[in-house]
């Protein structure tokens, strides 16, 4: 779990420097450049697939046992939630959505009909982006997942002690 986080983290380092480059090119008017917005997509397609195998190979380490896979997905929840300024993946993507979908240099000054149709790719991709983070439940449901356990697990072992009791008290025939 420690390895995911840490290549989830960078992965996330890398997208929100990827984010300010494409602003950058956005605000210097350069992202109508068609070679400049393919170079975009491509490293777009790249975040995506990184993503994605990092949250596949995780969901095998959290699927792994019905325990041990939730403890580590509350103490996913609780770190994405705690350093969720550097976790967040998916809300970077959104930002970038926004960037390209706002951009006046985009859709009104550049007469380029592949830069027009480059950029509703990129956010197609954003749009329909299907990796496994995007099915992992939010901090609030993880944080009930963890208080519906604490609450079973002692009625639990009270139960398994009182046939323990019980089993002791009964005489043998």
């Amino acid at each position: 779990m420690i390895l995911y986080l840490l290549a989830n983290n960078s992965l996330c380092r890398e997208y929100a420097i990827f984010n300010k480059e494409l602003t950058a090119h956005i605000n210097d008017g350069s992202i109508i450049d068609l070679s400049i917005i393919k170079s975009f997509q491509s490293q777009l397609i790249d975040y995506l697939r990184l993503a994605c195998y990092l949250n596949n190979i995780s969901n095998a380490i959290v699927n792994l046992t019905f325990m041990a896979g939730i403890m580590t997905q509350i103490a996913a929840q609780f770190a994405l939630y705690s350093f969720s300024t550097h976790m967040s993946t998916a809300q970077n993507m959104t930002e970038t959505k926004h960037h390209i979908w706002l951009d006046q240099g985009i859709w009104s000054k550049c007469s380029n009909p592949e830069v027009h149709t480059v950029a509703r790719n990129i956010v197609d991709r954003i749009a329909t982006v299907d990796y496994a983070s995007k099915g992992m439940t939010s901090t609030r449901a993880g944080n009930y997942l963890f208080n519906a356990v604490l609450i079973v697990i002692p009625f639990f072992v009270d139960i398994l002690g009182g046939y323990k009791y019980i089993d002791s008290t009964v005489p043998a025939h």
